[in-house]
């Protein structure tokens, strides 16, 4: 991986599995991480290995299916760093195993 010194990097799901793993990834090369999630207490974790290492970390709790929330977090984002060089949607959801007949019009919004 090239060197992301001055590069901002938005991860959601960025409170466990890949999302942490990118986000720890890309701070090692040097990026300023914007660690998304609605896991506070995962977030928190994630936010704290980030820095343990020397990275620099800004948390931002969210829930990715809310509108408003994006639109916040991406005026916070902006306020503190003025850009966002890379955006990786990492965050997904799951319904558990179910046919796709059985699928609500809600739940399908809730995952695209």
């Amino acid at each position: 991986m090239k060197n992301l010194q001055s590069k901002v990097a938005v991860i959601t799901g960025a409170a466990s599995g890949i999302g942490r793993h990118l986000a720890l990834q890309l701070a090692q090369h040097g990026a300023k991480v914007v660690a998304a999630d609605f896991n506070e207490t995962g977030l928190r974790e994630t936010i704290e290995l980030i820095r343990q290492q020397g990275g620099e970390a800004f948390p931002q709790l969210v829930d990715v299916s809310k509108k408003e929330q994006i639109h916040l977090m991406a005026d916070a984002v902006l306020g503190k760093y003025g850009q966002v060089d890379i955006l990786i949607n990492n965050a997904g959801v799951a319904l558990g195993l179910i046919s796709v007949e059985e699928v609500t019009y809600e739940e399908m919004e809730w995952i695209f």
